[in-house]
């Protein structure tokens, strides 16, 4: 019976922290799409805003990243 308790307890486990880490990737999903709108809503599509509107878009990848990589150590 302890063993059955013991089983059941580990999936828990697995299943909140599988839970978790899919809430906090959609986080980032939802966190990195808006940044990108405002990316757009901000430079727009001027040529001369090209560039700023690149440096943007990389910053909001950058922080997908971190973000994508933080919910990885929080899943561990």
């Amino acid at each position: 019976m302890k063993r059955v308790a013991l089983l059941a307890f580990a999936v828990f486990l697995l299943s909140s922290q599988a839970e978790a880490g899919a809430a906090c990737g959609q986080e980032c999903d939802e966190a990195y799409s808006s940044a990108v709108v405002d990316c757009h809503a901000h430079y727009g599509t001027a040529p001369e805003d090209a560039d700023e509107l690149s440096d943007c878009i990389q910053n909001a990848r950058d922080d997908y990243s971190s973000c994508a990589e933080n919910c990885a150590e929080e899943t561990r």
